[in-house]
């Protein structure tokens, strides 16, 4: 059993060039913070016991690489091969090719202008052409896993079990509200915050990680639910639900970090895994360093 790890990472340059109002120059104390807490996610998925492989997907293929391991692959994300002429559209012909509208752009003949979430959801799947597990966790950089989880890393086996032994298409951590571009009969969608399936998940259904929609896995929850196939949420912040999204913060800070905004996902009652929503550029690794948590 061999299980892939997809990441995708960016410097503030991404920033810089899809939001410029917002970041009319670039960071360089976040970019530190970035490149640490990734190198430090990075020795945290080597530590885990099962046989992997780790594609870090860099959307602008400038990230300071400090801890070496021979299952780290790092690759150019779309937004680097888009800026340097160099994205293959007949590779991702099922993307690429797609005359689907999202606040009035089109994807067609090569032309393309997409956002920061977009861009990290096309990585993702740049991220699937390298695959050669037979399980893929995709999760974002703003994260890191609790050995407190039985005093080890055994959520992985676990986590897969559970998979197989309930027949689930995928489970995941998150729990994501409607948009305009989402279907109103599904209750709730799900991102790619940690998102563990087969590795044929997305060429079985014929699918992709989904980028038209805003966040990057909406397609994923809408195809086994329109099929009637089961899937798994794992308890932690949801944010669907005010009142559940309340509870499991109130839970999380009253045994975690009062003082820094995050989320603690379970596993058997366990928890297992920190998603400290600061988005692919970790907005919040600043304000733990100030806290000295990272």
């Amino acid at each position: 059993m061999k299980v892939s790890f997809i990441i995708c990472t960016s410097s503030t340059k991404d920033f810089v060039k899809y939001d410029p109002k917002s970041w009319p120059e670039r960071d360089y104390e976040l970019e530190e913070c970035i490149d640490n807490h990734v190198n430090s996610l990075l020795e945290q998925i080597c530590k885990i016991p099962v046989d992997k492989e780790i594609i870090l997907v860099d959307n602008t293929y400038d990230f300071k690489q400090t801890f070496y391991d021979d299952c780290i692959k790092i690759v150019p994300g779309f937004g680097y091969l888009l800026e340097n002429d160099a994205f293959d559209f007949e590779k991702f012909s099922h993307i690429s090719d797609l005359k689907m509208r999202k606040n009035n752009k089109i994807i067609k003949n090569k032309k393309i202008k997409v956002n920061h979430t977009e861009s990290n959801a096309l990585s993702l799947n740049i991220g699937l052409q390298h695959v050669k597990g037979d399980y893929i966790i995709l999760q974002h950089n703003d994260s890191s896993y609790l050995p407190s989880y039985y005093g080890s890393y055994s959520f992985i086996e676990d986590s897969i079990e559970l998979l197989e032994q309930k027949g689930y298409e995928f489970i995941t951590v998150d729990k994501k509200p409607h948009k305009d571009v989402t279907p109103k009969h599904i209750p709730y969608f799900n991102d790619a915050y940690w998102f563990l399936c087969r590795s044929d998940f997305y060429k079985k259904h014929g699918i992709w990680v989904d980028w038209l929609r805003g966040d990057c896995n909406h397609l994923a929850t809408i195809t086994c639910y329109e099929k009637n196939l089961p899937y798994l949420n794992l308890p932690g912040y949801y944010e669907s639900d005010p009142m559940e999204a309340k509870a499991w913060l109130l839970y999380n800070k009253k045994y975690f970090e009062p003082e820094v905004e995050t989320n603690i996902h379970y596993l058997n009652g366990k928890p297992f895994f920190e998603h400290h929503k600061g988005g692919t550029g970790l907005r919040n690794t600043l304000k733990r360093k100030k806290w000295g948590l990272s």
